[in-house]
C-alpha cells in the first residue's frame, strides 16, 4: 500500500449477513473462530488506519445493537455493557484491542439470546399451564403430593392433569 487512495480500495466490507447468522446461532462454541475468519475476510488485521477500523468496527457494532433490540435488549442496557457509537472509537486504539472487543461483543450477545431463548421457552410453558389450569383441568397439586396415593385410572381426568403436572414439573426430555 503506498498511499491512503490504495489502503481505502483494498477494504473489503464485512459480510453483515455471517455476522448476523453467526449472532443468531445461539452458539458460544467455535463463535470466536467464526468472528475471526469474518474478519480474515476482510483482511482486518492489515488495516493499519484507525477511520477505517471505525468504520469495519461500527458495521459489527451497529448490527450486534440491532440483534439485541430485535431479542429485547434495551439501548441503555446495550450501551451501558458495551458503551455508546461514540465510546467504541476509544477501545479501537490497537488492532488487537479492536478484536478483543468485537470478541466480547459477539459473545455477550449470544449470551443474550441463549438467555432470552430460555425466557421465551419458560414463559411459553407457564402461560400454558396457567391456561389449561383456568380452562380445563385444575392442577393444585404436586407430584410429590399425590406420589403415595396416586392409582392408574382410564378416565383423562384422572391421567391428563397428572400427566401434563409431570411435563410440567420436569426440569429436561428425560426427566
Amino acid at each position: 500500500m503506498n498511499n491512503k487512495t490504495d489502503m481505502l480500495q483494498d477494504v473489503t466490507r464485512v459480510d453483515i449477513k455471517k455476522i448476523e447468522e453467526l449472532l443468531q446461532s445461539g452458539k458460544l462454541e467455535g463463535c470466536g473462530e467464526m468472528l475471526d475468519s469474518i474478519l480474515e475476510e476482510v483482511r482486518f488485521s492489515e488495516i493499519g488506519s484507525l477511520v477505517i477500523r471505525l468504520y469495519v468496527c461500527m458495521d459489527i457494532y451497529v448490527a450486534a445493537h440491532s440483534f439485541a433490540k430485535r431479542i429485547g435488549i434495551s439501548s441503555e442496557r446495550f450501551s451501558e455493557h458495551f458503551g455508546t457509537a461514540d465510546d467504541v472509537s476509544s477501545k479501537l486504539m490497537s488492532i488487537d484491542a479492536t478484536v478483543k472487543f468485537l470478541h466480547t461483543l459477539i459473545h455477550d450477545c449470544i449470551l443474550w439470546r441463549i438467555e432470552a431463548a430460555k425466557q421465551s421457552g419458560t414463559s411459553i410453558v407457564a402461560k400454558a399451564r396457567d391456561y389449561i389450569d383456568k380452562n380445563y383441568y385444575p392442577m393444585n397439586f404436586t407430584l410429590d403430593g399425590i406420589r403415595a396415593t396416586y392409582k392408574f385410572n382410564e378416565t383423562c381426568q384422572d391421567t391428563v392433569p397428572q400427566a401434563l403436572m409431570a411435563f410440567f414439573e420436569s426440569t429436561g426430555f428425560e426427566d
